[in-house]
């Protein structure tokens, strides 16, 4: 045949659309592109000086979005999920190349909804896993592709989905028989359609599936107090591993037993602790009421666990007075943390007039260009 008709003998895996035509069970191999394909974007911003909350929108935005093909028609190997996972950490938090750290936080973290205290990055295994559940939800419905109409008419025939037996087919049909037992405590069917926990008003979404099966965390009281309807994104990353608890500072150093410089570096205190540089310092405090002089919100705690309940209860509302609040005070944790890492790596410490200019000319900026995106806004109105 290949003789008379001048075609050339192929074998699989071929590749198709981007992704390869598999005969039997999908390899770490075969998965070798998209790994491919994700450390060559991330090659290729190395150069570039980007801040962690840059870095989190490419990882979300970018990243994400070339796995997302693959993880709805296939079910990756665990150890290819592990692999992206890893080369998205390593972008976001500098490591690599060589570089002797940690991730500053545990991957497993960042995909907690940011309600639950993550920064709402999917988890990469539950996604994948309610990704292909549509090809269940097309069985099902009994529409959607010539392969729908093969499984009906070769394997269920006159059967149930949730009945057929277990017998030889392809990699990808054994897994989804093997999710049955998971699924049908959510998903039923019936002549009219498919449903979601047996009530014919709510229809099958993926979103619905991936809420059931991912990982879940306890929900955090200061969710609003970092995301709600503030305009600095750098400035929330930063609160957001604040009150995370998860930078590295003096008390921890000192913990981990390694060489350095454990105090304060703007005041005399011999140890820097969390409560200490956001709450107790002399500099923070002074900086704090000069900054909130026009608020009638000044009693707080002198404490860190006292000063964010403060803030909770004061910023978390959405009225004017709140939300300007909240960006004055994330603005100042900021700006506290970035002259402290500035000091510890070798650079001149700002006075407290220095510190307290810093922020307002942070702020000042940001609200001239919301002022112009309204002033745009109100103009295009008309």
């Amino acid at each position: 045949m290949a003789e008379f008709s001048g075609y050339k003998l192929g074998s699989l895996p071929v590749r198709y659309l981007g992704l390869p035509l598999l005969s039997g069970k999908l390899t770490i191999r075969a998965c070798a592109p998209l790994i491919d394909r994700v450390t060559r974007r991330i090659a290729s911003w190395k150069s570039k000086t980007l801040s962690y909350v840059g870095k989190f929108q490419l990882v979300m935005s970018v990243l994400y979005s070339l796995t997302q093909f693959w993880m709805s028609i296939f079910i990756l190997p665990k150890a290819v999920i592990r692999s992206i996972e890893k080369l998205c950490s390593d972008f976001l938090w500098g490591l690599g190349d060589g570089a002797r750290k940690k991730a500053v936080v545990a991957w497993a973290r960042i995909t907690y909804p940011k309600k639950e205290g993550g920064l709402g990055l999917r988890d990469m295994s539950s996604w994948n896993f309610a990704c292909v559940t549509r090809h269940i939800w097309a069985i099902l419905l009994k529409q959607g592709s010539l392969w729908v109409a093969w499984i009906w008419e070769y394997r269920i025939k006159r059967g149930s989905f949730w009945d057929v037996t277990t017998k030889p087919g392809s990699w990808l049909w054994l897994k989804l028989l093997k999710s049955r037992d998971k699924l049908r405590v959510w998903l039923s069917d019936d002549v009219e359609g498919v449903y979601w926990k047996g009530d014919h008003l709510e229809k099958f979404s993926i979103k619905k599936v991936w809420e059931e099966v991912r990982p879940k965390s306890r929900l955090v009281a200061w969710n609003a107090l970092i995301w709600k309807g503030s305009y600095i994104p750098k400035n929330q990353f930063l609160v957001w591993l604040v009150v995370s608890d998860y930078i590295v500072i003096g008390d921890k150093i000192q913990g981990w037993g390694e060489a350095g410089s454990y105090g304060c570096v703007f005041c005399p205190c011999p140890l820097e602790t969390r409560s200490h540089l956001f709450a107790e310092c002399g500099v923070y405090r002074q900086a704090f009421a000069a900054l909130f002089v026009n608020f009638t919100c000044q009693n707080h705690g002198n404490q860190w666990s006292g000063e964010r309940a403060w803030a909770s209860q004061q910023f978390q509302k959405r009225i004017e007075a709140a939300l300007a609040g909240r960006m004055i005070w994330q603005a100042l944790i900021a700006a506290v943390w970035r002259e402290r890492c500035k000091v510890k790596y070798g650079g001149k410490l700002l006075d407290l007039e220095g510190l307290i200019r810093l922020v307002k000319s942070e702020l000042i900026v940001v609200l001239a260009q919301l002022a112009e995106l309204v002033a745009s806004k109100v103009l295009n109105a008309f």
